[in-house]
């Protein structure tokens, strides 16, 4: 009996020291991460079969939200869980609907409307633009959110607006200057710096085309692709004043004397935001809208969805076609 009631009384005190031990020592418990690789697996699928499938594309020529978003909910083919969302974004071609802030007067505000006028077709899609006034100091502010570009007509001293200004492009909008420019308002530490544009002695020609129709890595061959997507017009094109802008990889539409008559800039803040400068010019209504086009930032959502802040997954799928672009199909759990 006394050997039992010993046995007893050792269990009994191992248990006490493997229960007080449980306060020093944390037990870690390290996630499969299964469900995580499920989504991105998932995700993959999705934009392949939609690929291959022509949804995207339809959607996409379409602009139609309602065909790739049935594709994606239907049970029968993806049965995503109930518990997940999505995004689609698409990349690399122009804006279906382009919002631009007109800071000018009524009568430049009409005039742009007219240039406008008000959307085009290209490559079987519509392009809508919609202008509306604009204050270049509440470009940044969230009632402008969905702004693409800012279009000031004529020259405007834009350093004052500068904090602004990079809030405005780092979302991904785009400055559209109209206009020359004399040599100070260049040099005037914004224009030359955000613009990329450099003052040099020269000869204005008065008559310009497009920098290079040949060269894909150089966005003045986008830019004249859009051109002929919309209109047959024949170059060269008319231009007034006597900016003498240099010429460089930056230059879209060239002079006759080899200056620069319409320059872009891009990346300008932590990799977003856009810039164009276009001349003073007559009749070239078709190259305005081609500039607008690229200048819509060329990246839209497909769907009225926005990612989670939380975690999520995206899978990125080249369309290739007329024109190619990118589809970045986003996926996150709604309960995280």
């Amino acid at each position: 009996m006394k050997g039992f009631i010993r046995i007893l009384e050792a269990i009994v005190a191992s248990l006490i020291i493997l229960t007080a031990l449980t306060f020093f020592f944390n037990t870690t418990i390290k996630p499969s991460n299964w469900d995580d690789t499920f989504l991105q697996v998932r995700a993959q699928d999705i934009v392949a079969s939609l690929s291959i499938n022509g949804t995207i594309n339809k959607s996409v020529s379409t602009n139609d939200q309602t065909i790739i978003n049935d594709a994606i909910l239907n049970p029968n083919i993806f049965m995503l869980p109930i518990t997940v969302d999505y995004s689609v974004t698409v990349e690399g071609i122009p804006n279906p609907v382009i919002r631009i802030g007109c800071n000018c007067t009524d009568s430049q505000m009409q005039d742009l409307k007219d240039t406008l006028s008000p959307s085009v077709v290209y490559n079987g899609r519509t392009i809508t633009f919609v202008v509306y006034q604009a204050e270049i100091s509440r470009i940044h502010e969230d009632a402008n959110a969905d702004t693409n570009i800012l279009f000031l007509n004529g020259y405007k001293n834009l350093t004052q607006f500068d904090d602004g200004l990079r809030i405005f492009m780092k979302r991904g909008g785009t400055i559209f200057l109209l206009g020359d420019l004399t040599q100070s308002q260049v040099n005037d530490g914004f224009v030359n710096e955000t613009f990329g544009l450099k003052w040099v002695a020269g000869t204005r020609s008065n008559t310009g085309r497009f920098f290079d129709n040949d060269n894909e890595n150089i966005t003045s061959f986008k830019i004249s692709k859009y051109y002929a997507g919309i209109t047959p017009e024949p170059e060269p094109f008319s231009f007034l004043g006597a900016a003498t802008i240099a010429t460089d990889n930056r230059t879209i539409i060239r002079g006759d004397t080899g200056l620069s008559l319409a320059k872009i800039n891009t990346n300008i803040v932590d990799g977003n935001g856009r810039v164009v400068w276009l001349s003073g010019s007559t009749g070239i209504a078709n190259v305005t809208k081609s500039l607008v086009m690229w200048g819509s930032g060329e990246k839209f959502d497909l769907n009225s969805k926005k990612p989670s802040p939380s975690k999520y997954f995206k899978t990125f799928y080249m369309i290739n076609g007329r024109d190619s672009y990118k589809i970045v199909l986003t996926l996150w759990k709604v309960f995280q």
